[in-house]
């Protein structure tokens, strides 16, 4: 795949408000309200850029904060999955999150549901993630030393997206 955009043009801003609100209805709490969206087409996905931040990935069948924008606004406003090194380190190299790693859940969330994956040590989101559970089996899943796969990677760093998010920082 090439990382360089296929297209890229400002949304109107009808088109800005539609898609910050189709965002907030995912995702309630995000901080932003941006007053230039700019979008550009990848071969695999599409990145909004907000106010030249590149924040918002849509990979066609789900749309998601970027790991660059929650490490620059914050990721309290997204429910959370909290993890040891160990699991940081799996999820860095692009493996599921299993349920040994987890230490700990931050709010409320179905299966299915599109969650962040946080760093119990540096206390740094390292992972986007689809959850296989939803946060009340997660929950039982630790409190009762469970295993298996409790969540699908889809956003790390050193990935495409995240990769594609260094090219529009720099450009």
């Amino acid at each position: 795949m090439s990382m360089k955009p296929k297209r890229r043009h400002y949304l109107s801003k009808k088109d800005t408000k539609r898609l910050i609100k189709g965002f907030k209805d995912s995702y309630p709490r995000f901080p932003l309200s941006p007053s230039r969206v700019e979008e550009v087409e990848f071969d695999e996905f599409t990145i909004y850029v907000l106010d030249g931040m590149p924040c918002i990935a849509d990979k066609g069948d789900v749309v998601f904060p970027t790991l660059y924008c929650l490490l620059r606004v914050g990721h309290e406003w997204i429910d959370y999955i909290v993890v040891d090194r160990g699991a940081t380190l799996a999820l860095a190299r692009g493996a599921h999150l299993m349920a040994p790693g987890v230490r700990g859940v931050e709010g409320e969330f179905g299966e299915g549901s599109i969650v962040a994956v946080v760093d119990m040590d540096s206390g740094k989101p390292v992972a986007i993630v689809r959850a296989l559970v939803d946060s009340q089996e997660l929950r039982r899943l630790v409190e009762s030393r469970g295993k298996g796969r409790v969540a699908l990677n889809i956003h790390r760093p050193g990935d495409k997206i995240w990769r594609a998010c260094e090219i529009l920082r720099q450009a």
